[in-house]
């Protein structure tokens, strides 16, 4: 995958498919993959499929490895969607929406543009308090990775 890739990135649309292999390593290599750089493709592709899988069975794993590689790999275009995710998107209830609420906090958090920062801080000064807690967390998590790659 990686071989392929460095010849011709362009062919990264033919590899989409291979995030939801069987085999955990492949996906996690693709995923890598998306998030070793910018790129419009990647994002857009990132996007739209986590917009699908949202509403069904997911794992959550999967699913914050997926939030992950769009930080590293999205810009502003997916600020939206990862706004509205955070702090507008209410119809499921439980576990599942503080998964998807804390891999759009992450995501935002990664992206590292004043655009995504604005919407963290309004997460953290949300009149809702589990918005709060997990913009909150989501920064402390990303703060922390930070630290453990100055080290």
């Amino acid at each position: 995958i990686k071989g392929i890739l460095k010849i011709d990135p362009g062919r990264i649309k033919e590899m989409f498919n291979l995030i939801v292999d069987k085999e955990d390593s492949i996906r996690q290599l693709v995923l890598a993959q998306m998030a070793s750089a910018r790129d419009p493709i990647a994002e857009e592709f990132l996007v739209s499929y986590i917009k699908k899988i949202r509403t069904t069975d997911f794992y959550a794993n999967h699913l914050m490895q997926c939030f992950r590689a769009l930080g590293k790999c999205g810009s502003a275009r997916s600020v939206p969607f990862l706004r509205e995710t955070l702090l507008k998107w209410g119809f499921l209830t439980g576990s599942k929406r503080v998964i998807i609420r804390t891999g759009a906090a992450i995501a935002l958090g990664t992206l590292g543009i004043e655009e995504a920062d604005r919407v963290l801080d309004a997460a953290k000064s949300s009149m809702f308090s589990g918005i709060r807690k997990i913009a909150g967390n989501a920064l402390q998590e990303l703060s922390k990775e930070v630290s453990a790659i100055d080290r």
